[in-house]
């Protein structure tokens, strides 16, 4: 069973009968909802947000856990990319 601001977002969807979201639309919608229902809402769409960065940062500790032979020394990075006067 959806929760109530799934429920609420897909009902506002439908009722833009539209595929493509109008944004404005959707706003107007979200401005006429009750308070309670606009905090519901909120907190779906931020749990959205933290599922998007837990995954990102999911993604970056596997890159960051590879060993470090894999990494380049700085002054290899600084010879490679000429950065400091020594390396021009």
């Amino acid at each position: 069973m959806r929760s109530a601001p799934e429920r609420a977002l897909i009902w506002m969807l439908l009722k833009c009968k539209v595929t493509q979201v109008n944004i404005e639309t959707l706003k107007q919608e979200l401005a006429a909802l009750p308070a309670e229902e606009q905090r519901k809402v909120l907190a779906f769409l931020l749990s959205l947000q933290d599922g998007q960065v837990t995954d990102y940062r999911k993604k970056m500790a596997e890159k960051i856990a590879r060993p470090a032979s894999e990494f380049a020394a700085l002054e290899q990075l600084d010879q490679r990319l000429k950065l400091s006067e020594r390396s021009r």
